[in-house]
């Protein structure tokens, strides 16, 4: 296996690949298991995404919040989440939903997390702590906490 640090990001010609391999085999009920090249190549293309999603991870602990809003903003970014997220294709696996709700749970769990509630949206979270409403789920407050900022009310 290569180092890690050699992986470069995938180029225009892997995408075109994976779009015909999408399209011609991978969606075929019955297809064989990959053997040889394919596999290979499909190895390489996640070890190379694993890879920039660390990068990305890496990027956020240590560049400045004037890079870090460059680049980690809603324009860039929901593009993202949109297509993460989408479960509304007719191709919605067993295996896919729940891999999506183990995401989307471990999403929520952060972002519901009472500390960053606090901090991104005091006012919002002290209010709904004062109005004394109680929810199974202790996240669910801070999470309508931080809406309800996004929302400016």
């Amino acid at each position: 296996m290569k180092k890690l640090e050699g992986l470069k990001t995938l180029d225009k010609k892997t995408f075109d690949w994976l779009n015909n391999q999408e399209t011609l085999k991978l969606k075929m009920p019955g297809r064989p298991p990959l053997e040889g090249r394919e596999r290979s190549r499909f190895l390489h293309i996640r070890e190379v995404a694993k890879k920039e999603i660390s990068d990305l991870t890496e990027l956020l602990k240590v560049l400045p919040e004037q890079l870090q809003k460059q680049i980690f903003n809603k324009k860039n970014l929901e593009p993202f989440f949109t297509t993460l997220f989408n479960a509304t294709s007719q191709d919605l696996s067993e295996e896919k939903r729940l891999r999506l709700v183990e995401i989307c749970q471990c999403a929520l769990n952060e972002i519901g997390f009472q500390c960053n509630a606090d901090r991104l949206a005091p006012k919002s979270s002290q209010l709904i702590e004062m109005s004394g409403t109680h929810e199974y789920f202790p996240q669910i407050k801070e999470i309508r906490a931080i809406l309800l900022e996004a929302h400016g009310l």
